[in-house]
């Protein structure tokens, strides 16, 4: 059986899952200068970005140097509903859109909507399927719903808006995870 996994994955690209791991740890270490920073907000951040509410620093920002920061979008308004997807409108008017899974993002309009308690949306997008069995590749209509969860934070609402997140708290005597 070994003979026929190293004959199954002998065109595989050679990649080193413990250099992206690394890769990624240390991107976050990176990213701690941004939180809980009494110099501004943190709105949102991923491995490479931040979202806050005042210019940061001028020795934390180079458009050319490796490893620092670079200003991309100053945003007048900014929406962000979870991880890889948020949104904004930029000072000059221009609409800026995340949103992991969906080939084209949806519109700020669309995304304030997601803030009201139950509110979700549906798109339908082609997506590309692969049968490594047959060897074949389909083209398929696919469903694809947007709304908020609550699988990391708690969401906090105020007449059916969404105001913020908090920290969950799990009880180890009836939370087996």
């Amino acid at each position: 059986t070994l003979i026929f996994y190293k004959k199954l994955f002998s065109d595989a690209p050679k990649i080193n899952m413990s250099v992206a791991a690394a890769i990624a740890a240390n991107s976050r270490v990176a990213m701690t200068t941004f939180k809980n920073n009494p110099l501004f907000n943190l709105y949102y951040s991923d491995t490479d970005s931040a979202f806050i509410d005042a210019p940061l620093p001028s020795e934390l920002v180079d458009n050319k140097r490796l490893g620092a920061m670079k200003l991309e979008h100053v945003f007048s308004k900014f929406i962000a509903l979870g991880a890889k997807v948020y949104g904004g409108v930029t000072d000059d008017g221009s609409e800026v859109l995340v949103c992991k899974g969906l080939k084209k993002a949806p519109s700020i309009a669309q995304m304030e909507s997601l803030l009201i308690e139950g509110n979700y949306l549906e798109f339908n997008q082609e997506k590309w399927f692969n049968q490594l069995v047959n060897g074949t590749i389909s083209v398929n209509e696919s469903p694809f719903t947007l709304k908020l969860n609550s699988n990391k934070r708690e969401l906090v609402y105020e007449n059916n808006m969404l105001i913020g997140t908090r920290n969950k708290i799990l009880n180890t005597k009836t939370d087996k995870k």
